[in-house]
């Protein structure tokens, strides 16, 4: 009976101790073969210390790249790579109207709220991150490079209240201008220096730059209206003092009048040769000219009698250097002698033949057409030797030279074949 109750307990007692070791096991968790997952609240908690130090770094005017190497297998394809971008600001705020864009390839991206996004599936290569949005200037944002399978987070910080530096110059020569009062759309006034440099003394809004007023009393005032500028710690800005004015009057001596028309020119000495700037076309018996628009600098006034033997005029000037940016010029010319003949050949007179009026350095100063009797005629040809030469004629006829004094005119009979000249 004993050995009967003996089996019975520790039947129960066995019973017993395998019942409590499935309870545990039961209970119990499984041993990972790998790390667990981090939980979604713990990234949440880490994604907000993180915007909180990039916020703090936007204020002190961070902006970095940082890569790290992603398992991109899962949800992206591995040739490619991802370019995150964050805004963080100055003032804590991230304007609900930031436009963020990863060129040139991945297009543009409108992001409003949280200043993210995420660009993925971005081919490899160097990318350029644009963020823009009212009332903030970005920073710097260095060139992004993206490699298969990596990951990128920009962080770019934007300022609302920013300093405005750079510098003021000569638009003609680029020398700085000192004195110079620059106002910011009514919002900041700054002074260049000795340097031509200039810099606001308190932060302003970046709107102050929709409207740049330039004063300075040597110099046009010049008003700068959504200018673009790149840096705004190296504004450039340049002063004139406008368009001159060129004016001229021709005086005959012994004459009532000019030979003709002239052409007065504005040449600008350019290496070695002289680039026509502007000109004006004076109509006959008119003794003067105006020549406006003209920028500051180094010129010659050439004035020319196309048709005439009469000599050009010619002289060097500095626009820069007239106060009133106003040049006169006046110009006595001599009055020469009056030229004629008649051209004949041994069929009789020959109309039509073209004859020109060469001078001693063999340079033609005029041409003539002969009329139906053979006629030719040069005014105000100036004292000195010259020479005829038949031109559309092979072999070419020369005449001798004869000699012109001033105010005497000459008269000749001109032989086209043998060249011979008889007064």
């Amino acid at each position: 009976m004993n050995q009967k109750i003996f089996a019975v307990l520790l039947f129960l007692a066995v019973f017993a101790v395998t019942f409590l070791l499935l309870r545990d096991g039961m209970s119990s968790p499984a041993v990972p073969d790998r790390e667990p997952d981090r939980p979604v609240a713990e990234m949440g908690n880490r994604g907000e210390s993180e915007r909180i130090r990039t916020s703090a770094q936007a204020r002190a005017g961070a902006t970095e790249n940082k890569r790290s190497t992603v398992d991109t297998t899962a949800t992206d394809d591995a040739r490619f790579g991802i370019v995150a971008v964050e805004v963080a600001t100055d003032d804590g705020m991230v304007p609900a109207d930031v436009k963020i864009g990863l060129y040139p390839e991945a297009g543009a991206r409108s992001v409003a709220g949280n200043g993210r996004v995420e660009f993925r599936e971005v081919p490899p290569g160097i990318y350029t991150v644009q963020v823009s949005a009212e009332e903030y200037l970005p920073q710097p944002v260095p060139a992004v490079n993206v490699t298969r399978g990596t990951r990128t987070d920009v962080r770019v910080a934007m300022s609302r209240a920013v300093l405005f530096s750079g510098v003021v110059t000569d638009e003609t020569q680029g020398r700085p201008i000192e004195g110079a009062s620059i106002d910011f759309n009514g919002m900041m006034r700054a002074v260049s220096g000795p340097d031509g440099r200039f810099r606001t003394t308190a932060r302003v809004l970046p709107a102050a730059l929709d409207v740049i007023r330039v004063h300075h009393p040597d110099f046009d005032s010049q008003h700068f209206l959504r200018m673009p500028i790149t840096d705004i710690a190296n504004i450039r800005l340049a002063m004139g003092r406008g368009r001159g004015t060129i004016e001229g009057r021709l005086v005959p001596i012994g004459r009532r009048e000019l030979p003709g028309r002239f052409i007065a020119r504005v040449l600008r000495p350019l290496e070695g040769k002289d680039v026509e700037v502007r000109r004006e076309i004076v109509v006959v018996g008119k003794d003067s000219f105006r020549i406006e628009g003209v920028y500051e600098g180094l010129y010659v006034l050439e004035v020319e009698f196309p048709g005439s033997a009469l000599a050009g005029c010619r002289e060097s000037f500095d626009l820069t250097a007239e106060p009133e940016r106003r040049k006169a010029f006046e110009f006595r010319l001599p009055e020469g002698a009056n030229v004629t003949g008649t051209a004949s050949s041994r069929a009789g007179a020959n109309a039509g033949v073209t004859i020109a009026l060469v001078d001693a350095d063999n340079h033609v100063r005029a041409r003539a057409v002969t009329g139906a009797s053979g006629a030719f005629a040069f005014e105000a040809v100036p004292a000195g030797e010259w020479r005829y030469r038949v031109d559309g004629r092979v072999p070419t006829t020369w005449s001798p030279p004869f000699v012109v004094e001033e105010g005497r005119s000459v008269a000749h009979a001109f032989e086209l074949e043998s060249g011979s000249l008889k007064n």
